[in-house]
């Protein structure tokens, strides 16, 4: 194994799970993770092997092994949220016959496509899911405007100044991002070049894009993907919820009409959790 995954104990908790499973005997076992874990490297009784699923394949002889991915989109959930999944069927249980003769995967059918068509439902788009649930607007310019009064985790960070700017002068459900905000704010041209910091018109520094200053007082534009300080596109399920989905430069992370981010609130209703979920 490499020496980032040997350090990364992480990749084998998975591992962890065998001599359960195997003390057990469950009839059914289902594993979901990302995508990658598919191919994480690991090692199990003194071998190096590729994939996990070689890994489970080896510890667990009394099963028949299936992998695979799914989207969540899939069935119904707006959110783009691509998972592995490993499903074991212990080998005395009686529908795993007809489950290998008819190829079938021993996962639900999905039942939405990103396409409407024969009996699959449009992917939930999130303006659709933010219709339907309603939320109270949150705006990200100052503390009082910026949480729910009535909610505890509906409330997202504040971002001052030029950080808000970023925001804010993105248009509405346009799905665009703050390196094509294009008016700058202390001449007023509306039509600045994208890929410059500095207004060709007056020298101003373009303040509504992301920026860094450097040691010699200038700023330059943040390096970054596309995808990065961008509304999230109206007509098309969320973008993953990950651990930076609070954090503006993120991907796909700001709200489509409203000046912040995704609350604390909303990342967990499109993780499907309970609202009257309580930890342990």
């Amino acid at each position: 194994m490499s020496d980032a995954k040997e350090r990364d104990k992480r990749n084998r908790l998975l591992l962890e799970s065998l001599p359960v499973i195997r003390g057990l005997l469950p009839r059914i076992v289902v594993v979901e993770n990302v995508m990658q874990f598919l191919k994480e490297e690991v090692e199990i009784e003194g071998r190096d092997l590729e994939r996990v699923v070689d890994a489970f394949r080896v510890a667990l002889s009394e099963y028949e092994l299936f992998a695979g991915v799914v989207q969540m989109a899939d069935y119904g959930i707006p959110q783009m949220r691509k998972r592995a999944i490993l499903v074991a069927i212990h080998k005395n249980e009686a529908a795993l016959p007809y489950i290998k003769e008819k190829r079938l995967q021993p996962w639900p059918i999905r039942t939405h496509a990103e396409r409407f068509f024969a009996d699959k439902q449009s992917w939930n788009s999130i303006k659709k899911w933010f219709d339907f649930v309603n939320y109270e607007p949150l705006d990200a310019i100052s503390i009082e405007m910026s949480r729910s009064l009535v909610d505890p985790l509906h409330f997202v960070p504040v971002y001052k100044d030029d950080y808000y700017l970023r925001v804010a002068d993105i248009p509405v459900n346009s799905g665009k991002n703050a390196y094509q905000n294009s008016s700058c704010h202390s001449c007023g041209k509306n039509d600045v070049t994208n890929g410059i910091v500095y207004c060709p018109k007056c020298g101003s520094e373009m303040r509504n894009r992301p920026y860094v200053r450097q040691d010699d007082g200038t700023i330059r534009l943040v390096k970054g993907f596309d995808s990065s300080y961008r509304r999230i596109i109206p007509d098309r399920p969320a973008s993953t919820v990950t651990t930076n989905s609070s954090h503006v430069g993120s991907d796909y992370k700001i709200h489509p009409s409203q000046n912040r981010v995704l609350s604390i609130r909303e990342c967990a209703d499109l993780q499907t959790i309970p609202a009257l979920w309580e930890s342990a």
